[in-house]
């Protein structure tokens, strides 16, 4: 019976860990409490990582810096392309 419940256990966190390794290289959709590195950004827009520093750099998007690279909150992202639309 434990060999039933450890094995979906298993196979239930490999499930999760796909899942967010999914949503990590392909966001489907930006999450306004969640925060973003710039590569995420530059992916989920279809851009250059250079040229989504040059927004967070020129102010149009808003971005906390922590471990010498920004992390910009999705919240900025959806103000960014409600302002560009």
């Amino acid at each position: 019976m434990w060999t039933i419940i450890v094995r979906a256990g298993m196979m239930l966190s490999t499930l999760m860990i796909g899942k967010q390794v999914v949503d990590h290289f392909w966001p489907a959709e930006i999450h306004p409490t969640r925060l973003y590195r710039v590569g995420q950004i530059a992916r989920y827009l279809g851009t250059t990582q250079e040229t989504v520093l040059a927004l967070v750099e020129k102010g149009d998007l808003k971005a906390h810096w922590g471990d010498n690279e920004p992390r910009i909150p999705g919240s900025s992202v959806l103000e960014f392309l409600a302002r560009t639309v």
